[in-house]
């Protein structure tokens, strides 16, 4: 599927989910050492962080979401409603599907399994 054209009134990030881009990112990074940056993820799935919070449901913005959300959960050990709520008030069965599909996707796609290597997060596959 080819990526939508937006433009700031088409935009679905809420009010919240901007005000927790702001907070948990400092020139596009995650606040804590330990985790990979939101860039990093935009950069290597190609697309804008404002689409990783927005509904869009391109594969890249979708995969990107899904590898936050996964990132956010191992790396700083967020819970289920604690992420979704970060990622634009996503349900917690939807952050777990997220994490569930990192792992699988992993599993068998390879460029998208180097992509998670690249990151830092292969340690946390299962």
């Amino acid at each position: 599927m080819e990526k939508p054209e937006i433009n700031e009134s088409e935009s679905r990030v809420s009010n919240i989910s901007v005000s927790i881009l702001k907070f948990i990112t400092s020139e596009g990074h995650i606040v804590d050492d330990n985790t990979k940056t939101l860039k990093e993820i935009c950069d290597l799935w190609e697309v804008k962080a404002i689409d990783v919070f927005s509904s869009f449901r391109y594969r890249a913005a979708v995969e990107a979401r899904q590898v936050l959300m996964f990132s956010l959960k191992y790396e700083l050990g967020l819970t289920l409603e604690q992420i979704g709520e970060l990622v634009s008030g996503r349900d917690h069965s939807t952050v777990s599907h997220s994490i569930m599909k990192v792992n699988e996707l992993a599993s068998v796609d390879k460029d998208y399994l180097y992509r998670i290597i690249a990151l830092g997060l292969d340690k946390w596959l299962k």
